[in-house]
């Protein structure tokens, strides 16, 4: 199945971040079409950029894909971090770490919710969105 990826708008986020951000965002970004990426950015030893890059994208990729692949839980996210941001922790006390996601969080402000389709999915599997549904058994469906 082939997924419409969001478009990514770069100049709408320049105008949002610095040039060493937008780096890492642009990283997740298919440069012939402007969407997210479908997979992970290629990560290289010793550049910190696409560590920072792959992180984010995955983040990314959780709340917005199309793909239901991508709205597995990203426990592995850190992985590909550089120890100049894990050297302070994993957890939002790590001011490296909260930027990066406050990167995430510029990126996704600026796609349309309707195509927030991880948030989407996420939102039903807790109740939070959608209509509930009660089957033969009296079990709650969301859809």
């Amino acid at each position: 199945m082939r997924y419409q990826m969001p478009k990514i708008d770069l100049e709408k986020i320049g105008a949002l971040v610095g040039a060493e951000d937008l780096a890492i965002i642009a990283r997740m970004v298919n440069t012939r079409t402007g969407c997210l990426r479908a997979s992970k950015p290629p990560v290289k030893s010793g550049e910190d950029v696409t560590g920072c890059g792959a992180y984010v994208w995955r983040h990314t990729a959780f709340l917005i894909s199309p793909k239901r692949e991508h709205h597995c839980m990203p426990v592995t996210d850190t992985f590909d971090l550089p120890d100049s941001v894990t050297d302070h922790g994993y957890g939002m006390s790590n001011p490296r770490l909260k930027h990066l996601h406050d990167l995430v969080d510029i990126v996704v402000d600026t796609v349309p919710v309707s195509q927030w389709h991880g948030v989407r999915r996420w939102g039903q599997a807790f109740g939070q969105i959608g209509t509930p549904r009660y089957d033969d058994g009296g079990a709650v469906i969301y859809r």
